[in-house]
């Protein structure tokens, strides 16, 4: 009986259980390339997974417990805090993926220069291009 209620309550976190597995194993492949922001998402992937995984299990068992000899409104009231701060810590595992997308950057850096020129206008000309404007 209690597992099934630890699967079921598992069943309905799996899309973000499998997020942060996909963090943690994107994280592993791009650690020699990124050491820092890799880190942080493979350090997310497992903060966030790990507790999301417990809060749920120990939360169910808790429950399923609690049916069985009686004191529901005790348990209630715990089991309420365990999904509080289960959710504050999966947040925290969510708040290091953002920070490994701006970690590293510096001031001002350009994403997109593929065609970056910072000659001036006048002077470009279309390097595909074997005429050249007259003067």
């Amino acid at each position: 009986m209690e597992l099934s209620r630890v699967l079921i309550g598992l069943a309905h976190s799996a899309p973000a259980l499998i997020v942060f597995l996909v963090a943690g194993i994107v994280g592993m492949i791009n650690l020699n390339r990124y050491k820092t922001p890799a880190l942080l998402v493979m350090l997310g992937g497992l903060v966030g997974g790990l507790t999301l995984f417990g809060s749920v299990t120990v939360r169910e068992l808790m429950w399923a417990n609690a049916q069985k000899e009686g004191n529901i409104e005790a348990v209630a009231t715990l089991t309420s805090v365990i999904g509080i701060a289960g959710n504050v810590i999966v947040a925290v595992g969510i708040s290091m993926f953002v920070f490994a997308v701006f970690v590293g950057r510096k001031p001002g850096a350009r994403t997109d220069d593929r065609d970056y020129d910072d000659r001036p206008r006048r002077d470009r000309r279309d390097p595909r291009s074997d005429s050249r404007e007259p003067e």
